[in-house]
């Protein structure tokens, strides 16, 4: 493991990536925020990132990993974010779920993250109304999806 700084002067040691080549085809198959579906080519710096849905064992399996903008990331590690003032709702488990079912059904299997987590997991939860509307400002998830993949090969901006 390599040292490095945190910003403050600290150090602490950077944890390994354990696939690289696995992340990086997972960011390919889904370039857009799985949260707000804001597509790669517009999510604000510093882009999109994977998010491990069970920390336990932080398993590289696909069905334990979401991609997210760097707000919904920092929301679903359960950070206060704030916007025009007013504190968006934190992304449990039990929506991460939900988001996960959703946008990425070949890759959902509860058992699998049951058996990560080591014990049963929560009931799904509804999609916060914020993420909702932010969705429909890029015309929901097919929208998305046409506009990463298009019919002819090339992306949005390419």
């Amino acid at each position: 493991m390599s040292q490095i700084n945190d910003g403050r002067g600290f150090r602490r040691k950077a944890k390994p990536i354990k696939d690289a080549e696995g992340y990086a085809e997972f960011l390919r198959t889904f370039p857009f925020c799985m949260c707000c579906h804001v597509p790669m080519q517009w999510a604000p710096y510093p882009g999109l990132s994977r998010h491990h849905i069970i920390k336990f064992k932080r398993s590289d399996d696909w069905c334990n990993l979401v991609v997210c903008c760097d707000r919904d990331h920092s929301l679903a590690e359960l950070h206060t974010i704030r916007e025009g003032g007013v504190a968006l709702p934190k992304l449990t488990l039990g929506i991460m779920l939900t988001i996960k079912k959703e946008a990425d059904p070949d890759n959902w299997n509860p058992e699998r993250l049951e058996e990560l987590r080591g014990q049963p997991l929560p009931e799904l939860e509804p999609i916060p109304d914020f993420l909702l509307r932010d969705r429909t400002r890029w015309g929901g998830l097919a929208m998305v999806q046409r506009l990463v993949r298009p019919e002819n090969g090339t992306s949005i901006g390419g």
